[in-house]
């Protein structure tokens, strides 16, 4: 069972019942609510959210004397904002990935010694993983979509 007690102006949360002030060691499932209430405590209600969209807020009790908490809707801006966003990082992560052969390039320009050709291939294989990825992000049409896909 999962119970709060008011505490200064704000609720304690917690999955364990510990009542030590009250002397009660076991049978707390066997109170009532109202029992519970006159001891300062407030039974719990579980919280469905999409961690995506939405962050958890202030706990508070509603007039049922019943603790929920707070849903609050994330602004992550506009459809093309988030697409935009996904796609510098999709990007960046391209970049940081090819990165590791670079110097294949500087040591051909340097002393004329040729790029492997699995290095060129894998390369372009990159290149092509990060244009279709990019596509597919701007195919989505919801920024959930958007947040949830990952390209890793």
């Amino acid at each position: 069972m999962k119970l709060a007690k008011m505490c200064d102006d704000s609720f304690i949360v917690s999955n364990y019942i510990f009542f030590p002030e009250h002397n009660i060691l076991s049978g707390i499932e066997n109170l009532t609510d109202e029992e519970l209430n006159s001891l300062g405590y407030y039974k719990t209600e579980n919280v469905n959210y999409n961690p995506t969209l939405e962050r958890l807020g202030d706990w508070y009790l509603d007039e049922d004397n019943i603790v929920k908490q707070e849903i609050i809707i994330i602004d992550h801006g506009t459809l093309q904002f988030v697409k935009d966003k996904k796609i510098s990082e999709l990007k960046l992560h391209y970049r940081k990935i090819l990165c590791d052969t670079d110097w294949y390039f500087v040591r051909k320009e340097e002393t004329d010694v040729d790029i492997p050709s699995e290095v060129l291939t894998d390369r372009s294989n990159l290149r092509t993983e990060c244009d279709n990825h990019e596509s597919t992000i701007q195919s989505l049409t919801s920024i959930e979509e958007i947040l949830d896909y990952y390209y890793e």
